[in-house]
């Protein structure tokens, strides 16, 4: 009360206000005054033992502190409902640990502060409520040490032992170092020496099981990008290593604010770059050739399968990785053969109200998934006389058939309500609030937390952050022609997490534009008529001097097609030359190009282009009712969560056994003439669209080459022949 007296809240004139309570109060204890009142309790009390009064005491502090909620006055708790029964218990259990390590946080003596972290953590289980008052005391003045120390707690001796049988063994568990790539990716530090990366291997097999491995799992983990290296997720990572029998690298990349933004994306871009390069030699694989019992080089192997999976802060570096791999121009980067986003965070807008476009993408996507009804509810609807309640959270879920238990009003509720309250009242368009608004009551995600987040991790920045356009920072805005082109995304997040909206509109967006895309290829393909159809029969042709092959000329309509779009074909060689020499004229070859217009077509290209993939299977967005962040990290304490890792694992296995991961998304560097055309399509009907207009019709368009290609470069032709050789070797 003192500080509040002297207008000054303080924890100095708090701990005066004790001592001056303390001294007075022992003062009093030690002279024992002869007060009448007091003389005659004493002699009431002194036929009860010393425990009974102690007890009592307690007993009566206890009532008179609850009060006001025995007389129903108490305020209204915000958190009631909102989350699954099973994710309240671990968020209570996760708060506890919290306030006990932060409590203990200053100790300097490391073992004593390991012990007295978990003692103090145990004590708060029984004081829930000055667990989440000192959590938020923390929370409100965010340093990077408080943060380190309540995300980092995994590390703690004491925990790393309890846990260890939901984490397990393994034979292969070890940290490693990797070098940075030949040549170098361009770096926004250039005058910072670039050191190895480390990285965290994981694999349930011998080193001999290691190199015959064709596959492998690429994870960024996750930690606001100030905290938590891969050691704090190996409960989880465990798991898929198990489950799938694949490789698990983890990396260890820098942490703000030491190592502002891009520094975490170039070095994770550069790891990605030095395993696919060595195709994954770097980490104990085989490499590019099978090597024998006495270390002979045999065959050439074919590259690896990278899956790049993130979580939280490295579901945003993952994204931004592979949009780096999509627009490698000068150094032919593969992309990865799938995507696995875990509640990313994917945009650094920390807006309240939720444009319009975005909450239509929400609405289109509920209507792909039903775990997303509830989601959409949330943004069309309230509670008339409490706009800010949240729709209440079931009960339990069952996280692989999407089931759900919901909870039932209580009589003593339904008794008590004063008078009938209308539910579902509809919330304007234009007041559709954001998830980071709209879960601002988060006990794991503070507003406060995410703002010291993003002020840590862009502050040293060497430029200055483009919230708006630079989709390396914010993939969410990323433009359709690079979303098109993405691999086969899976995306998971909860329901009340505040990035919730960053994953249903990311995948909305993937959605949309690889829907874009598959119109225009569907679209080239009206226009080739039947011969993609009968791309792979014999064709009969006669060459003309530039060694084309004309129509036939059995009827008029042939004779006049011929000067038409897609109606004239060629075989070309290898390095896109005639075939010249004596095999040209066997008519038994299959006509492997088609020439539209002016551009020369691979027939295979074409058939197995990324556009021509269904959206619906190259993209899946899952919602988990009443679930908030974080979950993967309450293994321990929340029995979904084993759920959740073993339903990620296998979606790591559907996209690595999966035909799709054969056809992994497309670079700039090998993007063809087609690829560009088809690219500008997209761009020039998401351009259209945002102005309000409509698209031209299809069937009206002429070809023609696409407009601004850049020139390619002898170095770039060259490398695209060495890889069509090595294709055709592996063959």
């Amino acid at each position: 009360m003192l500080d509040h007296i002297l207008g000054r809240p303080s924890p100095g004139l708090k701990r005066l206000e004790v001592l001056i309570l303390a001294s007075l109060t022992f003062a009093a204890l030690k002279q024992s005054p002869s007060w009448p009142v007091l003389d005659k309790i004493n002699k009431r009390l002194a036929r009860f033992p010393p425990w009974k009064i102690v007890l009592g005491t307690l007993f009566a502090l206890y009532l008179l502190n609850h009060t006001f909620l025995l007389c129903f006055l108490n305020a209204p708790e915000p958190l009631a409902r909102m989350y699954t029964r099973n994710f309240y218990r671990a968020t209570w259990v996760l708060t506890c640990l919290d306030a006990g390590f932060l409590t203990a946080m200053k100790i300097p003596f490391k073992p004593l502060r390991d012990f007295c972290s978990v003692a103090f953590s145990a004590m708060y289980m029984f004081f829930p409520d000055a667990a989440d008052e000192k959590v938020r005391k923390f929370r409100a003045l965010c340093s990077v040490e408080m943060m380190r120390t309540s995300w980092e707690k995994s590390l703690n001796p004491i925990l790393r032992l309890l846990a260890y049988p939901q984490r397990g063994y393994l034979p292969i568990r070890r940290d490693i170092t990797i070098p940075r790539p030949t040549p170098p990716s361009v770096s926004s530090f250039p005058g910072t020496k670039l050191g190895p990366i480390t990285v965290r291997l994981y694999f349930d097999g011998a080193p001999e099981e290691l190199k015959k491995c064709t596959s492998l799992i690429l994870q960024v983990p996750g930690g606001g990008f100030v905290s938590m290296g891969p050691k704090c997720h190996d409960d989880y990572v465990s798991v898929w290593a198990r489950k799938t029998k694949i490789p698990v690298v983890s990396i260890d990349y820098g942490k703000a604010p030491g190592s502002p933004y891009p520094w975490a994306l170039e070095e994770c871009f550069d790891a990605y770059r030095t395993i696919t390069e060595s195709n994954g030699e770097i980490v104990g694989l085989e490499g590019w050739f099978e090597v024998d019992g006495n270390g002979k080089r045999g065959k050439m192997k074919p590259p690896i399968k990278v899956m790049i999976v993130g979580d939280s802060a490295g579901g945003n570096l993952a994204a931004s990785v592979v949009i780096k791999c999509l627009e490698s121009k000068d150094i032919p980067v593969r992309p990865p053969s799938g995507l696995i986003l875990i509640y990313p965070c994917l945009s650094f807008d920390l807006a309240c109200w939720m444009p319009q476009e975005q909450l239509g993408l929400i609405r289109a996507e509920s209507k792909m998934s039903l775990s997303m009804q509830s989601l959409v509810q949330a943004k069309e609807t309230m509670d008339a006389f409490s706009p800010l309640a949240v729709p209440p959270a079931p009960k339990r879920i069952d996280v692989f058939s999407n089931k759900v238990q919901q909870s039932r009003t209580s009589l003593w509720r339904s008794l008590w309500r004063s008078q009938p309250r209308k539910q579902h009242a509809m919330v304007p368009k234009s007041l559709s609030m954001t998830s980071r608004m709209s879960y601002f009551t988060d006990r794991l995600l503070a507003p406060e937390m995410m703002r010291a987040m993003a002020l840590m991790y862009l502050g040293g920045s060497p430029s200055p952050p483009n919230f708006d356009e630079d989709y390396y920072l914010s993939p969410i805005v990323a433009p359709d022609s690079i979303l098109a082109r993405f691999p086969k995304t899976f995306l998971i997040c909860g329901e009340k997490d505040p990035f919730v909206d960053d994953t249903v509109i990311f995948g909305g967006r993937l959605r949309q534009a690889k829907q874009k895309a598959r119109k225009e290829w569907e679209s080239v393909k009206t226009r080739l008529g039947d011969l993609v159809v009968n791309a792979g029969r014999p064709h009969a042709h006669s060459k003309t001097a530039t060694g084309r092959a004309p129509a036939s000329t059995g009827s008029s309509e042939s004779s006049e097609s011929s000067g038409k779009v897609g109606r004239t074909f060629e075989r070309v060689g290898l390095n896109g030359d005639d075939d010249e020499d004596e095999d040209s004229d066997d008519d038994s070859l299959p006509q492997t190009k088609i020439l539209l217009g002016d551009l020369e077509i691979d027939i295979e290209e074409f058939q197995n282009h990324i556009f021509s993939k269904d959206p619906g299977d190259m993209v899946k967005t899952k919602i988990l009712d009443g679930m908030s962040h974080a979950f993967l990290l309450m293994m321990s304490f929340l029995p979904e969560a084993r759920q959740i890792a073993e339903l990620t694992a296998g979606w790591i296995s559907e996209i690595i056994d999966g035909g799709d991961a054969e056809v992994a998304g497309i670079t700039s560097f090998e993007a063809s003439n087609l690829t560009h055309m088809m690219m500008e399509d997209i761009e020039q009907q998401s351009s259209q669209e945002r102005q309000g207009t409509q698209k031209p019709s299809v069937q009206g368009k002429a070809a023609r080459k696409p407009q601004g290609l850049e020139e390619v470069s002898e170095k770039q032709i060259l490398e695209r022949q060495r890889m069509q050789l090595a294709k055709t070797h592996l063959k």
